[in-house]
């Protein structure tokens, strides 16, 4: 895959840590992403999808693939997971979503991905593994 490729991705981290989006940040940068929008939990990236995050009159842009937190206050990864693929007519329904967490449970990692988790990546997560996960979220041939 070429970087011009991953480049013109855009990418919506939704994490209640600041480190932690900070360090998805950087190894997302460092894979040549840098429209990266960020979001504290679920509640906050649901609203900025239907578009009620408008920055002057301008919406965000739509990303092209989500990165979340499992378990964060309000709304978490896995409901935000549900909320989106439940609904055909919720924005965001068709983009490809990520869970990253600390949580180690198969069980799990196999319910989120029932529930329309494209993966799921163990804390911490390795540039080469997100790289990985990104491509096949996306549908780009290593």
């Amino acid at each position: 895959m070429s970087e011009n490729e991953l480049s013109a991705l855009t990418v919506l981290i939704i994490e209640d840590q600041k480190g932690a989006r900070n360090l998805l940040r950087k190894m997302l940068h460092d894979l040549g992403i840098d429209d990266v929008l960020e979001t504290e939990d679920g509640d906050v990236a649901l609203k900025l999808l239907r578009g009620d995050g408008l920055v002057g009159d301008k919406a965000p842009p739509s990303p092209d693939l989500i990165i979340s937190d499992l378990y964060m206050d309000r709304l978490d990864g896995g409901e935000l997971c549900n909320t989106l693929r439940r609904d055909r007519d919720e924005p965001g329904h068709g983009i490809p979503m990520l869970i990253v967490t600390g949580e180690r449970d198969r069980m799990v990692h196999n319910v989120l991905r029932q529930m329309g988790a494209v993966d799921v990546m163990v804390k911490p997560v390795s540039p080469a593994v997100l790289r990985e996960k990104i491509c096949k979220a996306v549908g780009f041939a290593l």
